[in-house]
């Protein structure tokens, strides 16, 4: 799946599925292309402004809002990027019919804690420093105000 997402308003375009406005979409399989176009609300979701997506000003400030998103705490247009992007990936791996129904198994996997879960479980793998991923996840998630969250 080849896309290019728009933002009817800003005129700016991206790589990923837009919940901004219209996502031009090239799906390839072993015998065809098809072509066509996808629109947020076709699939669930409200169509967002640049500005709720648009990168912030840092990275410490992204790193607060991406575990805020998948935490499913706030910046709900960018959870509905996240989820809208991970049904797609849900979608071409074969594990759901359409899009639609990966958007819906990512939101409930933000709901249900798993996405979160999932972060911790990845970082608590990673090198051989001991606990030092671990507690700078801690660290985040306490700046995020989610201190609490595996309480």
């Amino acid at each position: 799946m080849v896309v290019y997402g728009k933002d009817p308003i800003s005129g700016y375009g991206m790589d990923e599925i837009s919940v901004l406005g219209e996502t031009v979409v090239h799906e390839f399989s072993t015998d065809k292309i098809n072509n066509y176009a996808i629109h947020p609300e076709e699939v669930g979701i409200n169509t967002g402004r640049y500005e709720e997506l648009a990168a912030m000003s840092n990275l410490r400030d992204e790193a607060v809002r991406f575990v805020q998103v998948l935490a499913g705490v706030g910046h709900k247009v960018c959870i509905d990027f996240t989820c809208l992007n991970a049904g797609a990936i849900l979608y071409l791996a074969g594990k759901c019919d359409n899009l639609q129904q990966g958007v819906e198994i990512s939101r409930d996997t933000i709901e249900r804690k798993l996405a979160l879960d999932k972060l911790q479980q990845w970082v608590s793998i990673q090198g051989s420093t001991g606990n030092h991923g671990i507690a700078r996840l801690e660290k985040l998630l306490k700046k995020a105000g989610l201190h609490n969250y595996w309480s």
